[in-house]
């Protein structure tokens, strides 16, 4: 049969069907529904001059045509609180230039139909289950008004980068505007499902929330939800101008206050990519016409892109954006220039913000930055920036506070010192000298670690010059590829040698001793964040890892550090200057043991405690990897006094446990208790009393009495071990911990 008869046939059945259809009251057209959003509006007695605003621009035929919108038309009455702010008006919106027309009357008109019931429901999709954990708490709609693409004012070069300038004469690149603008929208159930108190609505629009659905500023009329054919239309009680994003309010002129110099500094940070399908689209591209190449602008080092109505974690879509929004504190000209004396501009410090390294100058800005909305309450309790530092700030700086389509904006009279300017970092940080380390530090990202505010730390670090690691080649830096590598010069191999990451991360937390030194042993030991012990000689004012600092990477000229105490006033523990770095030893405690006593090693072959490999190397099988461990290991004097060939396997397996106490590392700085310390013989001599003190540990008897003392001897005490943490041959020299200690005792511990 004929393709185009069947056709036919289908459609006189259906009009047929449609008829019948027509004919039945439910499928007629609600009488309510008097037409499209402009006929509704037109309709209404107190919107004439909303509708005068609509025919004015052209945009009643918009919503009049196709499309589903959702349009907040400001009533007569919030066009005369409007005009009496504008009195340049003259109380005529013919009197307000027709671009700025356009943009205010598009930002009161959504995409897409929303009833009331729908604009109380949130997430990705406008909707929200009440029950789901709601991570991001904005709710936002977008609008009809788009900005212009703007121009910039550029400099670039290979070295630094893009930069925008006030310089006219400077390179003009076009920013293409990828988002519309959007507006909040707030009503009851979007503070209770977010937790927010509804008086932190009145810290930015300047009234109280009173119920009901508030369209930025503006409270929709409760009475009022008139539906069209194509949306809704809500009356509302203020007019909204154009919320502006962060880099308008910041450009913007203030009658007291300014903020540009924050925004030059972040305007050292752009990104410009071409964007050729967006160039493409313009008017007369296709025909060869000269068009403006247009630029996706991105703030890459940022917590998000100024500029940019598209928020949330995907700088490349905008449909995050109706819940994430971001905040800014800005430190007007006069707070910044303070900021800029005490931390920047001294003798000892940069300088000059010119010479500030790129990765100072965005802790800086990142200090002020927060990817989520932050509400009074948010402020008042506290709040994470995006360099991860705990803020707490203090209302009487607060002297401007705006909702802007991008972002919160607070302005301070005070500037947000970075946690890193304040902790035992801030040397690096703020003086010129540090720069290898600096960019170490950053590589590795343990300034989260040296930040922490209830640490007591003593950091040692080292400088560029002056018997620094430049001098001795222990650590510099080469780019390639535009990308930072560290290298070293191998003392021993007399070759240069890659540092990874992870030995680059290791030997900075190797520097970083969890505690002060107390001062009162002569010769103390302090726990780093590597898991190993930093050596303080208190005696001569010596520092040093657990074996012998030497010159240069790998070297074998063994020299003596003295730290400096630098003066910066940090919060967290103090930072020391040194001339190179810490050694390690990495040793394991059947080495160690064989060292002190080799007999003692042979006996624990005997017994079954100690398995040989190949070589002469042990390993102990009764030694859990994860536990510390301290051991008194007996001179050779007093192994061979005590008659070991007459005991059994298993009485000589509890004499070599005695000597082991599990749990715990007991240094000659008396540091650890004093108390009965659990060893690893479980029968008969479970326990050994411990009297520690300032370079000595005694053993005592049952009787608390004194059974030997075992004094400070270099070469006899504090001896550590370690174990393996990694298999990685390329990080073998830095990947172990520091898990016992064995001291040489003159008596065996059973008695």
């Amino acid at each position: 049969m004929n393709k185009y008869f069947l056709y036919f046939i289908f459609l006189l059945i259906f009009s047929s069907c449609q008829k019948d259809l027509e004919d039945l009251e439910k499928y007629k057209a609600p009488s309510w529904l008097k037409g499209k959003l402009y006929s509704q509006v037109e309709d209404q007695e107190n919107l004439k001059i909303f509708t005068e605003c609509l025919s004015l621009t052209g945009i009643d035929t918009i919503i009049n045509t196709s499309g589903l919108y959702t349009v907040f038309a400001p009533s007569d009455e919030a066009f005369a609180l409007y005009f009496s702010d504008h009195p340049e008006y003259s109380n005529d919106v013919k009197n307000i230039p027709l671009e700025e027309l356009e943009n205010l009357v598009e930002f009161h008109i959504i995409q897409n139909s929303w009833s009331k019931v729908q604009l109380r429901k949130i997430n990705l999709d406008g909707w929200i289950d009440e029950e789901e954990n709601v991570e991001h708490r904005a709710n936002k709609k977008e609008t009809l008004y788009k900005q212009k693409n703007l121009k910039y004012n550029v400099n670039y070069s290979v070295e630094e980068g893009f930069k925008i300038t006030n310089n006219e004469a400077a390179l003009s690149l076009t920013a293409f505007t990828r988002s519309r603008k959007y507006v909040p929208v707030f009503f009851s159930e979007y503070f209770t499902t977010y937790g927010i108190p509804e008086s932190d609505y009145q810290y930015y629009f300047n009234r109280p929330f009173n119920g009901g659905i508030y369209y930025a500023k503006a409270k929709v009329f409760d009475e009022f939800e008139i539906p069209a054919e194509n949306g809704y239309l809500y009356i509302i009680d203020r007019v909204i101008e154009p919320l502006l994003n962060a880099e308008e309010l910041m450009g913007k002129e203030y009658p007291d206050y300014s903020y540009t110099d924050f925004l030059d500094l972040i305007h050292e940070f752009p990104f410009f990519e071409l964007n050729l399908d967006e160039t493409n689209k313009q008017v007369g591209a296709a025909d060869g016409l000269q068009v403006d190449s247009l630029y996706n602008l991105t703030y890459p080092d940022l917590a998000f892109n100024i500029q940019s109505e598209i928020t949330g974690p995907n700088e490349n879509t905008a449909i995050n954006s109706i819940q994430y929004h971001n905040s800014i504190f800005v430190p007007t000209n006069q707070a910044f220039n303070a900021f800029m004396d005490t931390y920047i501009n001294g003798s000892k410090q940069w300088g000059s913000l010119k010479n500030v390294p790129p990765s100072v100058k965005t802790i800086i800005l990142n200090s002020h930055m927060v990817k989520d909305i932050s509400f009074q309450s948010d402020i008042v309790a506290g709040f994470i920036n995006e360099e991860r530092d705990e803020v707490l700030l203090p209302e009487n700086i607060i002297v401007q506070k705006e909702f802007g389509s991008n972002s919160v904006y607070i302005g301070l009279s005070e500037a947000i010192v970075p946690r890193a300017f304040s902790s035992v970092s801030a040397p690096v940080y703020l003086r010129r000298g540090y720069y290898t380390l600096l960019n170490a530090i950053e590589e590795t990202n343990i300034l989260a670690a040296l930040k922490k505010r209830d640490a007591d730390y003593s950091f040692f670090v080292i400088p560029d010059l002056y018997s620094g690691m430049l001098s001795d080649s222990s650590l510099f830096i080469t780019l390639k590829n535009n990308r930072i590598d560290f290298k070293a010069f191998n003392q021993s191999t007399k070759k240069i040698e890659s540092i990874s990451k992870t030995d680059l991360r290791k030997k900075l937390l190797n520097h970083v001793g969890v505690e002060r030194p107390v001062g009162a042993a002569n010769i103390e030991f302090v726990k780093n964040l590597a898991g190993n012990y930093i050596v303080f000689d208190n005696v001569n004012n010596y520092v040093s890892g657990t074996s012998n600092t030497t010159y240069g990477y790998n070297g074998d000229s063994v020299i003596n550090i003295q730290p400096k105490q630098l003066e910066e006033i940090t919060d967290n523990g103090n930072t020391y200057q040194i001339d190179t770095w810490f050694s390690f030893a990495n040793v394991k405690m059947s080495n160690r043991i064989r060292e002190v006593n080799n007999a003692f090693l042979l006996l624990m072959a005997k017994a079954g405690l100690a398995v040989k490999l190949l070589g002469d190397e042990y390993e102990l099988n009764f030694i859990n990897q994860g536990t510390f461990y301290t051991a008194f290991i007996p001179s050779p004097a007093a192994l061979s006094a005590y008659n070991t060939d007459t005991l059994t396997n298993t009485e000589l397996q509890e004499f070599i446990k005695a000597h082991f106490i599990a749990g715990e590392i007991i240094f000659t700085d008396g540091k650890a208790p004093s108390g009965s310390y659990s060893t690893l013989n479980q029968s008969n001599y479970k326990n050994i009393n411990i009297e520690t003190g300032y370079d000595y540990i005694r053993i005592l008897d049952d009787n608390n009495t004194e059974y030997t003392t075992i004094n400070i001897d270099p070469l006899k005490t504090n001896l550590t071990t370690t174990t393996a943490v990694s298999n990685d041959e390329v990080s073998s020299n830095w990947s172990f911990v520091t898990t016992g200690v064995i001291h040489l005792s003159d008596k065996v511990l059973i008695k």
